[in-house]
């Protein structure tokens, strides 16, 4: 066997080689000392088109373990066999390799990574942000679920959630981004959004902050574009979907807790604030309704704790009733 047989490498990569695979691939390592680095060259240039990331030192650690594991096993059944192949001994040395440059660590990765990561995050933990193998940013809600592959196919990206995620997706025209739930599909380039799907509310939405994306029902409901400041509203019992205008801005508060403004005066400031604490905010008379602010303030656990950090950028008094706040500006 004088020239490297890439379907065996590839066999023996994904860990289904049989004997006779084995003892074709000892015998081609074992005719020069060229050989195994041909085996890494052509194993790098297989994942030279994927955009990993590398290992960490503990990853590397444990699947240099897994490896030698195998080793190990392969080794007991070859004694048991009789069979004096050194592929053990070259497999040795590709680990060390491997470990040692840097530009192999993928070997570990494509050998042993699994196909699908899951992300969740129950509803006492804090939102929680990752990077995804592409660049793409996630902070996934309270009460959600995100599943993605270890690695992205060459023509597309596809990921499911369950619950609530903001996305700052990384623009790929060649590799379109697709978000499924149970409900929506979204199809992305390059955009910021908010998606929910929740399986005990009756709606599923999505909501468009940057760019654009294409949202589909899952059960054949419809297909739209969204704009910035637009959002796709599915009804899950009528199985119809919507478009409405809103301060989509507004959906994606959660994931960094600011409340953001964009030249918003004093009555639209107090029905963003009704929004979220579940207030009725009643203007006072004398109040000027023409200064206009932008801006963010922080969201607080309760209405007072915000109005009195608005009061830094709005000078205000108020008085809290029950549910009821008075407000009014004091200059």
């Amino acid at each position: 066997m004088n020239e490297l047989d890439e379907n065996l490498i590839l066999k023996y990569l994904q860990n289904e080689c049989s004997d006779t695979d084995l003892k074709q691939l000892n015998e081609w390592l074992a005719q020069s000392e060229e050989n195994p680095r041909k085996l890494f060259t052509l194993e790098e240039a297989f994942n030279a088109r994927k955009k990993e990331r590398f290992s960490s030192d503990i990853y590397i650690a444990g699947a240099e373990k897994k490896l030698n594991r195998k080793i190990e096993e392969y080794e007991t059944q070859q004694k048991k066999k009789q069979y004096p192949f050194r592929i053990a001994k070259y497999a040795a040395a590709i680990a060390v390799l491997i470990i040692c440059g840097a530009g192999l660590i993928r070997f570990f990765q494509s050998g042993f990574t699994a196909e699908e990561l899951i992300v969740s995050v129950s509803a006492d933990q804090p939102v929680k942000e990752i990077e995804l193998p592409d660049g793409t940013k996630v902070w996934i809600n309270k009460n959600s679920q995100l599943k993605y592959p270890a690695h992205f196919a060459d023509d597309k990206r596809t990921i499911s959630l369950v619950g609530e995620a903001y996305f700052e997706v990384t623009k790929d025209p060649e590799r379109p981004f697709l978000v499924t739930t149970e409900a929506l599909v979204v199809r992305v380039i390059g955009t910021k959004f908010n998606l929910k799907y929740d399986m005990d509310t009756p709606t599923a939405e999505a909501a468009l902050i940057e760019g654009e994306i294409e949202v589909k029902g899952k059960n054949d409901e419809g297909q739209i574009v969204l704009s910035p400041g637009q959002k796709a509203v599915l009804n899950k019992n009528t199985k119809y979907l919507k478009v409405i205008q809103d301060d989509t801005k507004l959906d994606a508060v959660w994931h960094n807790d600011l409340i953001p403004f964009d030249k918003a005066n004093i009555i639209e400031i107090a029905k963003v604030l009704e929004r979220f604490y579940d207030v009725e905010i009643i203007i006072l008379p004398g109040t000027d309704n023409n200064n206009t602010y932008s801006g963010t303030i922080p969201q607080k656990d309760d209405i007072e704790s915000t109005l009195n950090s608005l009061n830094n950028v709005i000078p205000i008094k108020y008085k809290i009733t029950d549910k009821k706040v008075f407000i009014q500006q004091t200059e």
